[in-house]
């Protein structure tokens, strides 16, 4: 599975997905949603602080897994 996130200075969004592209598509989804509800451009946010990462499923903290069956 994958997780996509960004962070902006009032909100966390986050999108989880099987693979990377999709992950990062829900996010760009939501954060167009966002945009929408808060009568924001669509280009609010920069691209580049968007990430992505493989994850499975177990316990993370600060994005680091430490716990859970492999």
């Amino acid at each position: 599975m994958w997780i996509a996130k960004f962070e902006s200075p009032n909100f966390s969004f986050t999108a989880y997905a099987k693979t990377e592209a999709q992950a990062r598509a829900y996010l760009l989804e939501g954060l167009d949603t966002h945009a929408q509800q808060y009568d924001l451009a669509l280009d609010w946010y920069y691209p580049e602080e968007i990430y992505t990462m493989k994850i499975s499923p177990g316990c993370y903290r600060d994005n680091s897994r430490m716990g859970g069956k492999s």
